[in-house]
């Protein structure tokens, strides 16, 4: 056996050898969950659509140092965050993406990519198969867990609120530790208009596998629309898999249209809780429209879905219910015997750190994970579908993780950013879950 057909080192992940993505603000990333996942030139400087095409993304300086570093065993610190979901137990992305090319490409075509970048020193000539298009932060809600990077919406609210509510601008300099300036004045990024995104996503196109879009709202987003018509009109729509997340707040008919001439669609639902929690977490979202909007996605015979809840202080004692809310939709889409079901994927937020449930005494989780031990006992979805195991399993581990060491400062600008987004919004955390904000005021106020 040569040195490549090695099995993969405990670091790797096949993304850097299939995909490439582009952020809101325009950088050229290779993955949305590392953080930063920027890529970067010889200088140190970021790649951006302004200054580079994707095929000298694909093929950068730090392309090819984390082929290298994935390859050999070395661990990249960006990776901190699908690390910590596998040591509580949670399949993570690196390992979900790994599993899942190997099943659409074949451990020989991996291996054969691998091969090929290191005889040409990292380089790799082959095509990616996978793109990651975020191309604007168009949007409509302004979800609580979200930034102005991805949230048109946030960004205008974010121009009104820095640098004129002291305690806003100080949270905010913690946890991002930037102005923002390549907003526009309509508060949403327009580089990624421009050829050197298209060519190379067009010259691609024969050889992909799959497309991720997301934003925003991917829905919102007409390049998004144009780009997947063009994917149909050459002929492709069997062979490249779509997927996407949307807050199903604005499934139109085009839309609606489009996704039915693909063979096969995924759909990431964000819904972070069912009724009034959703429309607080995820303002201003009407429950009622949307839950339309998702089963009408659902009864499209070519769409598979997951609800992608993210596990947060704001849902900490309703995240149980979008598990029982899914096992009913799929009861009443597919019928009781679930020939497909509608899995429950948990993300964890762990930034911003001030909604990060760590910051809870392990004994104040208890409540969320006996809820969801009592769904894996009591309701066959657990067994059918191993997104919502995976899950399930993860996050009841997450929650006996020890509380975090700064957990005093996060709570109180856990205060002070719902007083504030609170009162911009006219919303009422309190009202919303008074025995939990009462809470973490009592804490806060330890000695």
């Amino acid at each position: 056996m040569s040195d490549y057909d090695k099995k993969y080192s405990p670091s790797f992940c096949v993304y850097p050898w299939i995909s490439i993505m582009v952020n809101t603000s325009g950088t050229l990333n290779y993955c949305c969950i590392a953080k930063p996942g920027i890529l970067r030139d010889e200088q140190n400087r970021q790649l951006t659509l302004g200054n580079s095409t994707l095929q000298e993304g694909w093929n950068s300086p730090r392309m090819k140092a984390l082929r290298d570093k994935m390859y050999n065993g070395g661990i990249v610190s960006e990776c901190e965050h699908c690390f910590l979901q596998e040591k509580v137990g949670k399949k993570s992305f690196r390992q979900m993406h790994n599993d899942e090319w190997t099943k659409k490409l074949g451990e020989d075509e991996i291996h054969r990519r691998i091969k090929e970048s290191i005889v040409n020193e990292w380089n790799l000539m082959s095509d990616p198969v996978y793109l990651d298009f975020r191309l604007s932060n168009l949007c409509n809600l302004k979800c609580r867990m979200c930034s102005p990077h991805n949230s048109s919406q946030i960004a205008k609210e974010h121009k009104k609120l820095y640098k004129k509510n002291d305690e806003y601008t100080a949270v905010w300099g913690k946890t991002w530790g930037d102005d923002l300036k390549w907003f526009s004045d309509k508060g949403y990024v327009k580089q990624f208009y421009s050829d050197n995104l298209w060519k190379d996503a067009y010259d691609w196109m024969p050889n992909l596998k799959k497309i991720y879009i997301t934003g925003g709202e991917p829905t919102l987003i007409k390049h998004n629309v144009e780009f997947l018509q063009a994917c149909v009109d050459e002929g492709y729509g069997d062979q490249i898999e779509v997927f996407l997340n949307t807050n199903c707040t604005n499934v139109n008919e085009a839309f609606l249209e489009i996704i039915q001439q693909f063979s096969k669609v995924l759909i990431n639902a964000s819904l972070d809780g069912i009724g009034a929690t959703n429309e607080y977490i995820r303002y201003p979202s009407n429950w009622a429209e949307l839950e339309v909007n998702y089963k009408n996605m659902l009864k499209l015979d070519n769409v598979s879905s997951n609800a992608t809840p993210v596990l947060q202080l704001y849902n900490l004692h309703s995240i149980h219910e979008v598990l029982h809310y899914c096992d009913e939709v799929g009861d009443e889409i597919y019928g009781e015997a679930h020939w497909k079901s509608v899995g429950v994927d948990i993300l964890i937020n762990t930034h911003p750190n001030w909604l990060d449930v760590r910051n809870l005494p392990v004994e104040d989780r208890q409540g969320c994970k006996n809820k969801l031990l009592e769904f894996k006992e009591d309701y066959t979805l657990y067994d059918k579908n191993w997104v919502v195991k995976n899950s399930i399993d993860g996050i009841v581990n997450y929650l006996d993780l020890p509380q975090l060491d700064n957990y005093k400062e996060n709570l109180q600008d856990f205060l002070r950013m719902t007083k504030i987004q609170d009162e911009t919004r006219n919303q009422d955390f309190g009202k919303l879950n008074p025995d939990l904000y009462d809470r973490i005021e009592e804490l806060v106020s330890e000695e």
